[in-house]
């Protein structure tokens, strides 16, 4: 794999994670617009990034003889990424963290979200659920 490989592989890795968040807007979007601040921020906690993780399913992939071609090894790089980034939220609910990658964690800007809306009830607790869901 030489360095355009990994790139054109990273670009098409970010092009599926918006392809598949472009398909739960629209799958989600006869539910109401109060999603839309959670699909956004799930945008935003994907987006950028090295992409080791698919580079090293990639990698194992090509090893194993699978053929390079094949769109099946990004849907399961992209899928591991979302993973990942579950894993993460996570991660920053129960290490208490503020920030991610130098933005607000998932579920503090769940809080600022609440206090911005001005709703009734704990902005924490708000925060927690998003964070879990």
């Amino acid at each position: 794999m030489d360095a355009i490989e990994i790139d054109t592989f990273r670009d098409a890795i970010d092009t599926a994670l918006g392809a598949f968040l472009d398909h739960q807007r629209a799958v989600l979007e006869p539910i109401g617009p109060d999603l839309e601040p959670l699909l956004d921020s799930a945008g935003a906690f994907v987006a950028g990034g090295k992409r080791l993780r698919p580079a090293f399913v990639r990698a194992g992939w090509l090893v194993a003889g699978g053929d390079p071609d094949d769109p099946r090894i990004v849907t399961a790089a992209s899928a591991l990424e979302w993973l990942q980034a579950s894993a993460l939220v996570h991660d920053d609910l129960m290490d208490g963290s503020d920030t991610r990658r130098g933005r607000p964690s998932v579920h503090r800007a769940a809080e600022r979200q609440h206090v911005d809306a001005g709703l009734e009830g704990s902005a924490t607790a708000h925060g927690t659920s998003v964070a879990v869901l």
